[in-house]
């Protein structure tokens, strides 16, 4: 049998643990004291310029929903504010209230993550720059990288509508990198969304991967000319997605250059009586205003996997792991 490509290592690595490693997709309660964020629904703000780049043909009639352009303050904080962020480190999944192993790994025991300004940091030409570093002592040899999500969970297409996600990222190899025989599934970068199910909040129930769903809208490989796109869902193995690889596609990625990534789910297709044509609806990859990959409805072919991918609420993963330094210009997040 053909192992999994590298992404889906990455992927299944991140989320697993050993009692999720069958992936039935079953609801699993859990002690917690976390409250779910207001849901601040598609409400749309200023953007004022914001629809710019190779992305902006593909923005015709959508409002800014969120944004984070990852202002410089010299005289203030040189991080992203906790306010939209929450900073992940180790191999812990520490989102407020819902404590848990993100695996056995923590990429294959090598890679671990940190709030450390080092590693994290704003620059002063306005761009998010994640420099991992390599480590040495106490019995370990890794990278320690860093990956924070959105404290919002709500990105969604409503009925009838559209949600685009949008970045402007390049990734160069570090300079402190390994010998080919060195690398691994540790050096990525991924941009990611995962279903608000995964967490958990008070008197709620969480769902495990890939049942809560996985929207892998860009990932990075070290040492590939190459950006891989993948759609997680369902059960595991097997299930709609065809776990663990995932339904999956890539496009050309140049090191070192500026690249636009997006990603849209659109459920505009609806029948004369209103009803949602959910097979014919899409999910879309995009790389410097070009779609680069799709997947329908019926290509997943399953109402309940397709509902929790299409109609619920996601959250938003920034990931920078390894051999690869990573610098984001910004993210956002559009509906219409």
């Amino acid at each position: 049998m053909k192992p999994p490509p590298l992404t889906t290592l990455l992927s299944l690595a991140s989320l697993l643990s050993p009692a999720d490693s069958h992936g039935h997709g079953h609801a699993h309660a859990h002690n917690h004291k976390g409250h779910k964020p207001h849901t601040h629904g598609s409400r749309a703000i200023p953007s004022r310029g914001l629809d710019s780049g190779l992305n902006k043909p593909l923005l015709t009639g959508y409002s800014l929903t969120w944004h984070e352009e990852f202002t410089y303050a010299p005289n203030g904080a040189t991080q992203p504010s906790t306010a939209k962020w929450v900073y992940e480190t180790d191999s812990a999944y520490t989102y407020p209230g819902r404590p848990r192993d993100w695996g056995v790994n923590a990429e294959l025991g090598v890679q671990s993550y940190s709030d450390d300004p080092a590693v994290i940091a704003i620059t002063k030409a306005g761009t998010l720059r994640i420099t991992p570093q390599k480590q040495r002592g106490q019995g370990r040899d890794g990278w320690v990288g860093a990956r924070i999500e959105t404290v919002r969970g709500d990105f969604m297409a409503e009925r009838g509508g559209k949600v685009f996600v949008e970045a402007r990222v390049r990734t160069c190899a570090s300079s402190a990198s390994s010998a080919p025989e060195e690398q691994g599934i540790a050096s990525s970068f991924r941009l990611y969304a995962l279903g608000d199910e995964f967490r958990a909040y008070e008197d709620a129930m969480c769902l495990n991967w890939p049942a809560a769903s996985e929207w892998d809208i860009a990932s990075v490989l070290h040492g590939q000319n190459a950006v891989h796109h993948a759609l997680h869902c369902g059960s595991a193995p097997g299930g709609p997605c065809k776990e663990f690889e995932g339904l999956g596609g890539s496009a050309r990625w140049s090191d070192c250059d500026w690249h636009y990534v997006g990603f849209e789910v659109d459920r505009t297709r609806l029948d004369g009586a209103g009803v949602e044509e959910w097979r014919e609806n899409r999910l879309n990859w995009y790389v410097d205003g070009e779609k680069t990959f799709s997947v329908a409805g019926a290509d997943v072919g399953d109402w309940g996997a397709w509902e929790r991918v299409a109609h619920r609420g996601h959250f938003l993963v920034v990931d920078g792991a390894g051999e690869v330094e990573v610098e984001v210009d910004y993210v956002r997040v559009w509906n219409r």
